[in-house]
């Protein structure tokens, strides 16, 4: 778990820092199947004062109709997806999370698709 703690903040997605707001977060380390850990926040206190927007996804039918036009496509690589996107100031300080090595800021979108419709 310290490797993972440490890689983050060599990345530059945790900054360590010597203090957290109200919502200080936890974190899980959930095994990867690579047999890697990826650390997720633990963010039921700030889940519930955050305003969520609700989408509504389109249809698999309506999607597929609209690809069909297309004739050039690619794939892009999502490799630590969330963490390719930077957040504000605020934002990091509302995420920052309590490590067993102390607290970081967290500087780059966590995991997790709750948490992340409501930053945007």
């Amino acid at each position: 778990m310290e490797a993972a703690i440490e890689a983050n903040v060599k990345r530059g997605v945790w900054i360590p820092v010597n203090h957290a707001g109200p919502w200080a977060s936890a974190n899980v380390p959930v095994l990867k199947r690579n047999c890697t850990l990826r650390l997720e926040l633990i963010t039921k206190a700030l889940r519930t004062v955050l305003y969520r927007q609700i989408h509504t996804n389109h249809q698999h039918n309506q999607v597929l109709s609209e690809l069909a036009s297309g004739c050039i496509y690619g794939t892009i690589g999502s490799e630590k997806a969330y963490t390719q996107i930077p957040v504000d100031g605020e934002t990091s300080h509302m995420l920052t999370v309590n490590t067993v090595q102390g607290l970081h800021s967290v500087t780059r979108l966590p995991f997790g698709i709750k948490i992340t419709a409501t930053a945007f």
